[in-house]
C-alpha cells in the first residue's frame, strides 16, 4: 500500500451526481438516505485493498517467522546449550558438518560430540573439546594471530592455522596432520612437541606420546567421503571401528582374530554395505542379529 495512498484519493469523485428536481421531505430524506448509503459503500470499497495489503503482508510475516522456527528446530536437533558452551553430537551412522563463527570447518564422525563455546569474542581465545572423531580446517586469524586449541581427554592441541583429524575413542587420541604445523601439550608442565604435515601422534590415557611418519596420511580423514583405507588391519580393529561408528555389538570367533588381516580401499556410505564389503574381502561370514554382528569363519 503507497504511503500516500489516502492523500491521493481524499477529493476522489464518487461515481454518481445530482439533478436538482422539486420533490417532498419525504423523497428529500429517502434521496438523503440513499446517498448515504452509496457514500458509506464506496469507503468500505476503498478500505478493503488496504485490510487485502494488511492482511497479505501479515501472512508474509507469519510464514517468515514459522520457517525460521523450524529451520532452527531442525539445524539444532542436535545442538544442546549451557550457559558458556554448546555442544553439538553426532549420532551412530551420522556425520555432520559445521562452521565456526571463526570461519572454521568441522566435520564430525559418527558417534562423536564437538563443545563450543556459547559466545565468540574476537579477542578470546580459540578453544574447542572433542570427543570421538572430527576433521578440522582451522582459519588463521591474522590480526590477532590467536592460536587454535582443541582438548581432548589425552592432550591439547594447538594450531594456527592448519588441516589435520582427530580421533578420540578408547581412552587413546590420534593426531593426524595434513598440512601447516600443531603442537600439542600433554602434562601440566606444558611440554610442547611440535608436529609437522605427514606425521600422526598418538597418546594415550597416561599421556604417553608416540609420533611417527604417514605417508597416507590423508587417508586417515577419507571417511568424511565414505572412504576407508586399511594398512595390515585386524580384524579386532574392524570390529572396533563398527562398534564405534555404528553402535553394534561385534561377536568374533577366536580363530580369526590371529589370522585375519585387511590391506587395502572400500567405499561404505552404510552398515550393510561395510560388512558385505568386509565379508568378501576377508572371506569371513557376518551376520547381523539385531543390535549385534556376528564374524566368524567361512564353512
Amino acid at each position: 500500500m503507497p504511503d500516500n495512498f489516502w492523500e491521493e484519493n481524499s477529493g476522489e469523485n464518487f461515481p454518481f451526481q445530482f439533478r436538482y428536481k422539486p420533490s417532498t421531505e419525504a423523497q428529500r430524506n429517502a434521496n438523503w438516505s440513499s446517498i448515504e448509503n452509496r457514500i458509506t459503500g464506496q469507503q468500505l470499497r476503498s478500505i478493503y485493498p488496504m485490510l487485502k495489503h494488511i492482511l497479505i503482508a501479515a501472512s508474509f510475516f507469519l510464514l517468515v517467522a514459522l520457517t525460521y522456527f523450524f529451520v532452527n528446530q531442525n539445524v539444532n536437533q542436535n545442538l544442546h546449550s549451557t550457559e558458556q558452551y554448546a555442544i553439538v553430537q553426532t549420532g551412530f551412522g551420522e556425520m555432520k558438518r559445521i562452521v565456526l563463527p571463526d570461519s572454521t570447518e568441522v566435520m564430525m564422525n559418527a558417534n562423536s560430540t564437538l563443545k563450543i563455546p556459547a559466545v565468540w569474542a574476537d579477542d578470546a581465545q580459540r578453544e574447542v573439546w572433542i570427543k570421538g572423531e572430527a576433521w578440522f580446517h582451522v582459519r588463521k586469524k591474522t590480526v590477532t594471530k590467536q592460536n587454535f586449541i582443541v582438548h581432548t581427554p589425552q592432550t591439547n592441541v594447538e594450531v594456527l592455522g592448519t588441516i589435520f583429524n582427530i580421533k578420540d575413542r578408547r581412552d587413546k587420541s590420534v593426531i593426524s596432520l595434513e598440512e601447516g604445523s600443531i603442537q600439542l601439550i600433554t602434562d601440566k608442565n606444558k611440554v610442547l612437541t611440535k608436529i609437522t604435515p605427514g606425521q600422526v601422534a598418538i597418546v594415550t590415557k597416561d599421556k604417553k606420546m608416540s609420533v611417527a611418519s604417514d605417508n597416507n596420511v590423508r587417508f586417515r580423514s577419507s571417511w568424511q567421503f565414505n572412504e576407508y583405507h586399511f594398512e595390515h588391519t585386524s580384524i579386532t580393529d574392524i570390529a572396533e571401528m563398527i562398534q564405534d561408528n555404528y553402535g553394534y555389538h561385534t561377536v568374533i570367533d577366536a580363530k580369526l582374530i590371529t589370522t585375519k588381516f585387511l590391506t587395502g580401499d572400500l567405499t561404505a556410505k552404510s552398515i550393510q554395505d561395510f560388512i558385505k564389503v568386509i565379508s568378501v574381502a576377508m572371506n569371513v561370514n557376518i551376520e547381523m542379529k539385531g543390535n549385534t554382528i556376528y564374524i566368524y569363519p567361512k564353512q
